[in-house]
């Protein structure tokens, strides 16, 4: 599960500063022409150097096109999301708040005045998730939100601004009841995952109309928007597909596309597209796509993906899925039979990295509690998260009962659910889950919950939305110590889908 993934796309896809404007210089403008078109694909590319002087011959022959001061923000907003370096982070800060300040300068009658502000803000929102700034992104949601009304009032045929609304209407949607307390900070704001969902589709059509620069970066948060909010992954993985994204030029759309990749159960593609990608200096350095890399080897039990994992913890040993990195290669040497290799990488989950994100959590808990996994069924669960049904279903058969723990016992007829689900037996997955929620409701792991959900997700194929409105609210009665933000997200995510 990737919370954060999700969130960064979908809760905070944009945010905006109000406030009064500077006076006026009449010289300026913002003018989107052939050189801003190539320093903007240059640096959706993950080029930053490249773009960044792009940019700045664009700004020496052209000072008052504010278009190039906003792409800036781009680059520096994609190194600090990248690097996860504070001192960057606060480096860039100060360059962002005079940007703002630069931006608000530019002509209000421009349908860009309001649009960009907006722009910039969802980049540092992000960046601030990363930091665990919570407050001041739900803060920043709500004046972006009343900005982007604005915009679209005074400017209802410019779509831009739909696209962010949307995104903030889907995600408002979906805040989990846990979060209640940030809606205070965001009132005013009104979720609706299907309106925000018809917002991003009607600027969709436009840009291809149009064939926008900004169809591939739209197309994006699209497919995210059906693999998070509408557990539509085929759909997420066709989209995403027909992004055109060039994969031997893009880094960026390298990750995006090996992300759906991961999460709709096609992992030999994802390993393909990560093994493929581009390797030079030209491009910012992304040691996340080793991560990447190595949790789809290791989905398919190869010996090689302790090479990328360690890359990952050497080329990165601060930050986000550090500890869920550390998990993972001793989750290879316990698969190997070598119990004393496990606890040794189990012992720097405990000390490295940070846990701002739910796969740390849950590898810190692992390690602190000592749950040593039964071999049995993390091979089913690696298995099954790579695509290979039928392999997991065999991984699975071999596990004893009699050698599990408590939480073991909970944990294999979710696993078996959950892989006669993908199998297409839906009777039995039903069943399982029920099991699964029958002896674990008020367990610590999260097989109950997700159960629950899973539950929800089939009565609502079956069109039964009375189950599916029951499941969604019974997972999200559940505070399981693991991914309950995620899960209930998902949850609230199914009843707006099926209306309450």
């Amino acid at each position: 599960m990737r919370l954060i993934l999700s969130l960064s796309l979908l809760v905070l896809a944009v945010l905006a500063v109000g406030g009064t404007a500077a006076p006026l210089h009449a010289a300026l403008r913002y003018d989107f022409n052939a050189e801003c078109v190539t320093a903007y694909e240059t640096l959706l590319e993950l080029r930053l150097v490249e773009g960044r002087a792009q940019l700045k011959a664009i700004q020496q022959a052209d000072p008052d096109n504010l278009v190039a001061v906003w792409l800036e923000d781009y680059a520096d907003f994609f190194e600090v999301y990248i690097d996860e370096d504070p001192k960057a982070f606060a480096r860039l800060e100060e360059r962002y708040g005079a940007r703002l300040a630069r931006l608000r300068q530019g002509p209000k009658d421009s349908p860009y005045y309001l649009y960009v502000q907006a722009n910039v803000m969802l980049h540092w929102a992000l960046a601030r998730l990363k930091f665990g700034e919570y407050v001041t992104t739900m803060r920043e949601a709500r004046r972006a939100y009343k900005l982007l009304e604005q915009n679209i009032k005074l400017f209802p045929d410019f779509d831009l601004s739909r696209k962010e609304l949307g995104l903030l209407q889907a995600a408002v949607a979906t805040v989990p009841s846990g979060y209640q307390w940030g809606l205070e900070l965001i009132t005013g704001m009104e979720g609706d995952l299907a309106g925000g969902k018809r917002n991003l589709e009607r600027v969709l059509a436009q840009q291809r109309r149009d064939k926008s620069p900004f169809l591939q970066e739209t197309t994006a948060l699209y497919a995210f928007l059906l693999l998070h909010l509408e557990r539509e992954e085929d759909a997420a993985w066709s989209k995403i597909r027909a992004a055109g994204f060039d994969e031997s030029r893009s880094l960026l759309g390298v990750f995006v596309t090996a992300n759906i990749a991961m999460q709709s159960g096609r992992n030999d593609e994802a390993i393909r597209l990560l093994s493929k990608r581009p390797h030079s200096p030209r491009y910012h350095p992304f040691p996340y796509l080793d991560f990447m890399l190595g949790v789809c080897l290791q989905r398919k039990l190869s010996d090689q993906a302790p090479v990328y994992l360690r890359s990952y913890v050497k080329r990165k040993p601060h930050g986000n899925f550090v500890k869920e990195a550390y998990q993972k290669l001793a989750w290879h040497q316990l698969l190997a039979g070598d119990v004393a290799g496990y606890n040794q990488y189990m012992a720097k989950v405990r000390t490295a990295g940070s846990t701002v994100v739910g796969s740390d959590k849950s590898a810190l808990r692992e390690a602190e509690r000592h749950l040593v996994p039964n071999v049995d069924l993390l091979r089913a669960r690696l298995l099954f998260d790579g695509g290979y049904y039928d392999r997991a279903e065999e991984a699975i058969g071999k596990t004893i009962e009699g050698l599990l723990s408590a939480e073991q016992r909970i944990e294999l007829p979710y696993r078996a659910a959950r892989i006669a689900e993908k199998r297409g037996q839906v009777e039995l997955a039903k069943a399982r889950y029920k099991t699964t929620i029958a002896i674990g409701r008020d367990a610590p792991p999260y097989y109950a919950c997700k159960s629950a959900v899973e539950l929800g997700l089939i009565a609502e194929h079956q069109r039964d939305k009375t189950s599916a409105r029951a499941y969604y609210q019974m997972a999200l009665t559940m505070e399981p110590s693991e991914y309950a933000p995620d899960l209930h997200q998902q949850a609230k995510a199914g009843l707006a889908r099926i209306g309450r």
